[in-house]
């Protein structure tokens, strides 16, 4: 019996073996190969305008409703160096390509969980990027070219021919479904999909070729057809799903894993899915090594060990359970199947993919797996329907009655299915109180441990050193929880870089939080949501708006749109608002007040206005208004921005919102206190601003600039930076150092930045 199990053991390892061999000899060897190649690439950066020569080696794509159809195009120059280039007007694959164009490396993030653009081009095989100033594209015609441009050809005539489908109110949900393109999706959107466990759905993967191929199978085999004919009929559409989305890392795998599963039919073998998802990967790293760069490999790559291990267990499980049925329970025994077994590969997948998504998320939602349950019928609805949609829709002249009827008939069937899936991510996404920050993410994994060393499904060697086990991860809970929930982290200041634009970010030692303006419109989504999970923030205590613009104001309005500002303090309101017959300010376009107002009142989120003189203290947070001084009657917005003197930890803080030189007069007339430790610097170092007389009635020992790179206002002006040299030792820029964060813990500060300026 032992001699047995261990020659079955033999057996199975050898045949799980080869695959992963391969597979790790090639995920290693394209690790070293290819970042060598890129890191060259980096340090060759032309730091001038060059004149470039290529060819097209990637055409890209536009967004659905472009007329000018521009899009980023790799293109490899004469030298062999790849680079990206936004083209306004663009070429076809194999197209010779030349003109004049400044060229720059990928960044970073720039700020805490924000996107970085160096590791989407490294995905690409490419480090330069850039956008041509002027371009000549020569043409190039050949029957191999005609049969490389097909696919290309066949994704722009669905983006571009469906755009009154793509550009309707649900269109966007069904191109990302449908064709992975998440382009024509909001930033609202995107964020309620992600908060909602549901992004995955978006990207085209193996789950949309269950979605389109479940309905084929059942209709062929229903239909009784010779086995090569139905091969015939099912191969174009597999293809379907890779050719319209261009391959990604997610459908290639799951196509190619398909195709080996069906070939075992004809060739009567079965082969092992596990080492056929090796192979598959490592085939895939081949073919294109600087995959290995985006997450999007990884996380479904794992993802579908994961499913793979769950399907096998819960088939076996399945065929004990069904023996045991009636006829009349088989019906209620699928419909628990179904829902038990999407809980369990929805938990498996979130749960295999965790360390990735610590890696680009702030943390997981713990609601995710559950709507996953009812979200991913609704995913399979709209995702098969939309393909037979996609096809008649093809083949109808754009433009046409017949195609804006049959248009408008489809959106119509597909709009009850897409509104209640967006519903649900909307429900979802507000419940802030489920999403699991990151810091407790690694408790939370101790704790799961624990209970599985405690089962009689731990393998041999846990059982046998059950004791130690539980010890060390018993020992690690308590370190780790320590760690996570009783030391006191002190002040946590964060300038964030969101552009031309402000936005700082309070965190107390209580954990009180406040939001001293939100940047311009999609930082609220992109940049202050993400940095603010990653200290384990889920609510905006207090938002504050300095004034009306949008630079200061549009991602506050974000935030309050999903529920997550508790409070919102705004500067004085006009005198216009309270006595109408007064003559005000000539009323600014940019203003977002009356905005953040309607939408404030709609969320039930209290309104409060701030002016000079009033002292604003919650639980260990306290500041002082300095400006301005009563009702605003002042024709620039700017002038009339809210100053703020914060007391964080025995360190004073002041901050001057656009504050004008005007407005820097009127405070230093009202004779109050405006010296402080660090001075963030008004209006991004406006010359007109951080006048002489001001910079030295505030003493500051550090100024802080937020101001996009290569802002087309020139700031920081150097006149403001001259005035700020002799003034004060310490000046930081978020354009060189992106965020800049500030701890003060016991009476001593300290102050670092995202990036080493």
């Amino acid at each position: 019996m032992c001699q047995c199990t261990k020659a079955n053991k033999r057996k199975l390892r050898c045949k799980i073996l080869p695959g992963t061999i391969v597979f790790a000899l090639v995920a290693v060897t394209a690790f070293l190969t290819t970042g060598t190649r890129l890191t060259r690439q980096e340090k060759c950066l032309p730091s001038q305008e060059i004149a470039f020569e290529g060819v097209v080696t990637h055409a890209g794509h536009a967004s659905p409703g472009d007329r000018t159809a521009a899009r980023f195009q790799t293109i490899r120059l004469t030298d062999g160096t790849p680079a990206v280039l936004w083209m306004k007007y663009p070429a076809r694959k194999g197209d010779y390509v030349s003109g004049l164009a400044t060229f720059e490396i990928g960044e970073s993030s720039r700020n805490p969980g924000g996107f970085s653009k160096r590791m989407w081009l490294w995905s690409k095989g490419v480090a330069w990027t850039g956008c041509p100033r002027l371009v000549k594209v020569t043409e190039m015609e050949g029957q191999l070219l005609w049969i490389l441009r097909l696919p290309d050809r066949v994704r722009d005539h669905v983006r571009q021919h469906l755009a009154s489908l793509w550009t309707s109110a649900n269109g966007p949900l069904l191109l990302s479904l449908s064709v992975g393109d998440t382009s024509l999706l909001t930033d609202g959107q995107s964020y309620k999909l992600q908060s909602a466990g549901l992004m995955h759905l978006t990207s085209v993967s193996g789950t949309h070729l269950m979605f389109l191929m479940n309905p084929i199978f059942i209709a062929t085999d229903r239909a009784r057809i010779s086995r090569r004919l139905k091969q015939w009929i099912t191969l174009p559409v597999l293809l379907m799903p890779g050719v319209l989305s261009g391959w990604k890392s997610g459908i290639t795998r799951a196509s190619l894993v398909s195709i080996a599963m069906r070939l075992d039919i004809p060739m009567k073998k079965r082969r092992n899915p596990f080492n056929t998802l090796f192979l598959v990967g490592s085939l895939m790293l081949i073919v294109q090594p600087y995959a290995l760069y985006g997450l999007s490999f990884w996380m479904s790559f794992s993802a579908a060990i994961a499913i793979s291990f769950s399907v096998k267990t819960m088939k076996s499980a399945a065929k004990n359970d069904m023996h045991e049925l009636t006829k009349s329970g088989k019906m209620r025994f699928r419909v628990c199947k179904y829902f038990e077994s999407t809980i369990v590969f929805s938990s498996m997948a979130q749960l295999v993919i965790l360390p990735y998504q610590l890696m680009s998320a702030p943390g997981i939602h713990l609601l995710a797996p559950i709507i996953n349950v009812i979200a991913i019928p609704l995913a399979a609805y709209m995702t098969a329907a939309t393909y037979p949609i996609i096809a008649v829709l093809s083949v109808l002249p754009a433009g046409t009655r017949a195609a804006h009827v049959a248009t408008t008939v489809f959106a119509a069937l597909l709009s009850p299915a897409a509104h209640a899936f967006e519903w649900l991510a909307g429900c979802v996404a507000k419940t802030a109180f489920a999403f699991l920050p990151l810091k407790w993410c690694l408790p939370i994994l101790l704790v799961i441990l624990l209970a599985y060393v405690s089962t009689s499904q731990a393998s041999r060697f846990l059982r046998e050193h059950r004791r130690i086990v539980t010890a060390i991860a018993a020992s690690s809970l308590v370190i780790v929880s320590a760690a996570v929930f009783w030391i006191n982290h002190g002040w946590r200041i964060v300038f964030l870089d969101v552009g031309q634009g402000d936005a700082t970010l309070f965190i107390s030692p209580s954990g009180y939080t406040v939001l001293l303006d939100g940047g311009d419109k999609g930082h609220g989504y992109r940049t202050i949501i993400p940095a603010a999970r990653m200290y384990a923030v889920t609510t905006i205590d207090l938002a504050i708006v300095s004034h009306g613009h949008c630079d200061h104001a549009a991602g506050i309005a974000e935030l309050l749109e999903v529920g997550l500002v508790k409070h919102l303090c705004l500067p004085p309101e006009r005198a216009s608002d309270l006595v109408p017959h007064i003559i005000s300010r000539v009323h600014d376009k940019e203003d977002m007040t009356d905005h953040l107002v309607s939408i404030a009142k709609s969320a039930r989120v209290p309104v409060s206005y701030l002016q000079a003189g009033e002292c604003l203290a919650c639980g260990d947070f306290s500041m002082d208004v300095l400006h301005p001084q009563g009702p605003i009657c002042a024709r620039d917005l700017n002038e009339d921005s809210l100053v703020l003197r914060i007391d964080a930890g025995g360190l004073v803080l002041l901050m001057t919102g656009d504050l004008t030189e005007a407005g820097e007069r009127s405070l230093l007339a009202s004779g109050r206190e405006c010296k402080a430790d660090i001075l963030h610097v008004a209006h991004h170092g406006a010359d007109k601003s951080s006048t002489q007389v001001f910079l030295q009635a505030t003493e500051p020992d550090v100024a802080i600039i937020s101001v996009a790179k290569k802002n087309r206002y020139g700031h920081p002006h150097t006149d403001a930076l001259a005035r700020l040299h002799q003034e004060c030792p310490i000046i930081l820029r978020t354009d060189q150092s992106g965020a800049v964060f500030l701890n003060i813990r016991r009476g001593k500060s300290t102050m670092n930045t995202w990036i080493e300026p």
